[in-house]
């Protein structure tokens, strides 16, 4: 692509917005065009001010041929040095350099309108030389003269002061309007390029979950961890070689599941704050023009990233399953019951990558020691190391926002749970050092209210901090500050 196509192209990714301004501000939208780009360009800014009557398009433009200056209404030119030499109609550069007499400059030969037959050839030449050059302050003096005349104009731009909040503007509605052309564009955007990345996470995820698969044995998951409250708790118990094998396992296990859970977690998380800072980024002009609202453009990016991510939890809990062939007589297989908690896990996890892409920002390295401190956090609070019921009563409360917590205890209710330790006085070794007993169902379906909960909770302070971090007002406050920090 030439940098003309790139520029028209650029104009025209503008020009097709939903929602058509009443200003345009257009930096050189000519620049890197032929002459005959060009006029294409600018004739098209120009129908589009008479299609919208209300539109007012505003551009700079260096070395206009004659051809491609007709076409604009008004005209400002500026000279080096800051100063307005000319403001008007194209048609009227003759006549204001008409005005400049020779008795006004040091030498006839000097005079603007003698050096070319094109008006605006004149023009450019005197904008080069500066505001200290006579002409220029001839020019100039005409230019003022000529605002002072034009009473309405003169009177407007006495009565206008700067605004540095910027003027407020309405701000977009949440409209299913907008939410159905969100959802077509983002289609469109998936189908024509980000199923790539899709494919990049189901590669990573088969890959960790063949990893962690091949580095444990299935025969782990055949220990049933039941303790007889007279046999192996009394004082006069010895452990034989097939216990400690026993205890052996089920320690394995409790670690395969907690990373069969850490590790999805710690993937949901990275492709989630990545994604969402970028898709956040694009966002914000769009916002920033009245587009969309925060509201609709949450909704289709909450709905639409767990495409991939759905299906990468069934992929995973195939790989990850060694349980069927141990509860294969349940109603229903534990496969279904481990992608429905992996899909709730999957729903607060992406609500979390969210939150700690929002608040690291661009900074990979903020979002890095984000993810880190969520981890380690999680390992803490998570009923793996220390059972929550025994911690501290703030710790008690941090727990009941960690996902790992209820993903790991629901899937050792699934294993240990449900009447697997079928004797009256048996127990669930597992189960007794995680701290749960009591109705094992009812605890079981509290997780699942905790994560879908979690999800909704974390998925407001989100939509929270994207509100906040998208307000027009303090945007045009920081970038207030910012102009005037270097001017």
């Amino acid at each position: 692509m030439s940098g003309g196509e790139a520029k028209r192209l650029s104009v025209a990714i503008e020009l097709t917005a939903e929602k058509m301004p009443n200003l345009l501000c257009c930096d050189e939208p000519t620049s890197g065009c032929d002459s005959n780009s060009a006029e294409t360009v600018v004739r098209a800014l120009k129908r589009l001010t008479e299609v919208h009557p209300l539109l007012t398009i505003v551009t700079s433009i260096h070395q206009p041929s004659a051809e491609v200056l007709a076409l604009y209404d008004q005209l400002y030119v500026l000279a080096r040095g800051g100063i307005c030499i000319y403001s008007g109609e194209p048609t009227a550069i003759q006549a204001s350099l008409d005005a400049v007499t020779s008795t006004e400059i040091d030498s006839e030969d000097q005079q603007p309108s003698s050096l070319s037959p094109f008006p605006i050839e004149n023009l450019i030449r005197q904008s080069c030389l500066g505001a200290d050059n006579p002409i220029n302050q001839v020019l100039k003096d005409l230019t003022r003269q000529q605002f002072k005349t034009q009473a309405f104009e003169w009177e407007l731009a006495e009565q206008t002061t700067l605004a540095s909040d910027g003027v407020q503007a309405n701000r977009a509605r949440f409209t299913g309007h907008s939410v159905r052309t969100l959802f077509a564009r983002s289609f469109a955007y998936i189908a024509a390029h980000l199923w790539k990345e899709w494919l990049f996470f189901a590669a990573c995820t088969t890959l960790i979950g063949a990893s962690l698969r091949f580095l444990y044995s299935p025969t782990i998951a055949n220990y049933d961890g039941c303790l007889d409250l007279e046999d192996d708790l009394s004082a006069c118990a010895v452990k034989t070689e097939a216990k400690l094998e026993e205890e052996f396992a089920l320690k394995d296990n409790l670690i395969y599941g907690y990373f069969f859970i850490v590790n999805y977690q710690m993937l949901v998380i990275l492709a989630a704050s990545r994604s969402f800072y970028w898709d956040a980024e694009l966002f914000r002009n769009e916002h920033r023009n009245g587009a969309f609202s925060t509201g609709a453009w949450y909704l289709v990016k909450s709905v639409l990233e767990l495409a991939p991510l759905l299906p990468g939890v069934f992929i995973f809990v195939v790989i990850m399953d060694i349980y069927e062939s141990v509860l294969e007589n349940r109603l229903f297989p534990v496969y279904f019951d481990i992608v429905l908690l992996m899909a709730l896990g999957v729903l607060a996890t992406t609500a979390i990558g969210h939150v700690i892409s929002l608040l690291g920002g661009k900074s990979l390295a903020s979002q890095t020691v984000l993810l880190i401190s969520v981890l380690l956090f999680s390992l803490l609070i998570g009923n793996f190391v220390i059972p929550v019921a025994t911690m501290h009563y703030a710790w008690q409360v941090a727990a009941t926002f960690s996902i790992p917590r209820y993903l790991l205890e629901s899937l050792m209710i699934l294993q240990y749970g449900y009447g697997r330790c079928k004797g009256e006085k048996q127990i669930s070794a597992v189960l007794y050092g995680m701290n749960i007993s009591g109705d094992e169902k009812r605890i079981y379906w509290d997780n699942l209210r905790m994560l879908l909960l979690n999800a909704v909770i974390f998925r407001l302070i989100a939509l929270w901090l994207l509100v906040r971090k998208m307000n027009p007002i303090e945007n045009r406050k920081r970038r207030v500050e910012r102009i005037e920090t270097y001017r």
